[in-house]
C-alpha cells in the first residue's frame, strides 16, 4: 500500500503492547528505509519491555528519522486552567484549585474525573449553568449517612473477597436499609455497596449454576441484572469502580451465555483501565477474560487468552503481585 501512496500508522497505548506485538512492530520500521510510510507510537514513558525498548530501537537505527515528543504534566497554572474551563468558573477557591493540581499530577485525564467527584461530593455545586464552591463548612465535611454508606460498602467487598458471604450479606442488609431510610445520596458514596452487591448476586448465581438448581437460575439472574443496572448507572456519572463495574457487567453476561456481549463489556473495562491508569483493576479484567478465553483458545473480539494473560501478569509484576496469574491459572485448572 505504502509503494502507491504515503501512509500513515498509528499505535496508540503501546504500552499495553505484548511482546509479539512490540517484536511486530520492530520488525516493520525498517519499512520506512523503502516506502513513505510514517509511523506514530503513543505510549507512556518507564516500560521497560515496551515503550522504553521501542523507543531503543528507533534511537539505535533511525535516529535521522525520529521524531520524538514527550508530553509533560500540566503544571499549576495549566491545572487552573483547565479546571475553569471544565466548572466554567472562576471564583473556586485556591485550596480547591491546588488539592486537584496536587492530587492528579497534571494529568488531564484525572482532573476531570476528580472535578466530577467534587460535584458528586457537594463541594461543587452548579448555580445557574455554572459550577460554585459551596460553603468550607459543607465543601470539607461528609455527610453522615453518606459517610456510613462508604464505609459499609467497603466492608461488603471485603468480606465478599475473603468469602465470607453471611457476613457480606447481613452488612449489604444495612447497606439498603440505610439507602432506603436515608435523603438521596450522591452517587460517589454508593458505588462500593451497589458493587457489593452485585459482586454477591453473581458469586450466589455461580455457585447456583454449579450445583445444577435450575428453577433457581432465572429468579437469581434476574436480580443480578438488577443490581447491575443500577451499579452502571451510578458509574457513568463518577468514575470509581468503574472499571469493576464494567468487568462485573461482562462477568455477568459470560454467565449468561451472552459471549459476544460479555467481551464487549469487557473490552469497555480495559478501554476505560487504560485511560484512567487504573492498574489494578485492568490488571483483574485482563486476567479474569484470558482465564474465560483458555478453553477455547481462540481471539474473540480482538482479544486472546494467552495476550491477555501476558498483559495482567505484566501488570501484576509492577505491583509487586507477579504470582497472581499463575495462582488464578492453578486454581481454575484444579476446579476444572
Amino acid at each position: 500500500m505504502a509503494i502507491a501512496t504515503p501512509i500513515v500508522v498509528v499505535f496508540e497505548d503501546l504500552h499495553w503492547a505484548d511482546l509479539s506485538s512490540i517484536t511486530l512492530l520492530e520488525s516493520l520500521l525498517g519499512l520506512v528505509e523503502e516506502v513513505p510510510a510514517l509511523f506514530i507510537g503513543v505510549m507512556r514513558p518507564d516500560g521497560a519491555e515496551k515503550s522504553d525498548r521501542i523507543l531503543a530501537v528507533v534511537r539505535q537505527q533511525y535516529l535521522e528519522k525520529h521524531t520524538g515528543l514527550q508530553l509533560q504534566p500540566l503544571d499549576h497554572r495549566q491545572c487552573h486552567g483547565l479546571v475553569t474551563n471544565l466548572l466554567r468558573l472562576d471564583d473556586l477557591p485556591f485550596s480547591i484549585r491546588n488539592m486537584i493540581a496536587r492530587k492528579t499530577d497534571g494529568n488531564p485525564f484525572f482532573i476531570e474525573e476528580v472535578v466530577r467527584s467534587l460535584i458528586d461530593q457537594e463541594a461543587i455545586e452548579e448555580r445557574n449553568g455554572h459550577c460554585g464552591s459551596r460553603s468550607r463548612s459543607r465543601a470539607c465535611s461528609f455527610p453522615g449517612p453518606s459517610r456510613n454508606l462508604l464505609a459499609l460498602g467497603t466492608k461488603a467487598k471485603i468480606q465478599i473477597l475473603s468469602a465470607d458471604r453471611p457476613a457480606a450479606c447481613a452488612t449489604l442488609l444495612k447497606a439498603q436499609e440505610l439507602m432506603r431510610r436515608s435523603v438521596p445520596i450522591p452517587p460517589y458514596y454508593q458505588t462500593f455497596a451497589r458493587t457489593a452487591q452485585l459482586m454477591a448476586d453473581i458469586s450466589v448465581l455461580e455457585e447456583t449454576i454449579s450445583q445444577g438448581d435450575r428453577a433457581s437460575i432465572p429468579i437469581l439472574l434476574k436480580r443480578a441484572k438488577r443490581a447491575d443496572r443500577v451499579l452502571l448507572r451510578l458509574v457513568s456519572k463518577v468514575a470509581w469502580e468503574r472499571v469493576e463495574a464494567l468487568r462485573l457487567a461482562g462477568r455477568l453476561a459470560w454467565i449468561a451465555g451472552k459471549r459476544d456481549r460479555a467481551l464487549g463489556w469487557f473490552s469497555r473495562a480495559i478501554a476505560e483501565g487504560e485511560r484512567l491508569g487504573a492498574r489494578s483493576e485492568l490488571a483483574r479484567t485482563y486476567l479474569e477474560v484470558g482465564l474465560r478465553l483458555r478453553s477455547p483458545g481462540k481471539a474473540h473480539g480482538g482479544l486472546d487468552s494467552a495476550g491477555c494473560l501476558e498483559k495482567a501478569r505484566s501488570l501484576f509484576s509492577a505491583l509487586a503481585l507477579s504470582s497472581e496469574v499463575d495462582e488464578a491459572i492453578s486454581l481454575r485448572e484444579h476446579a476444572a
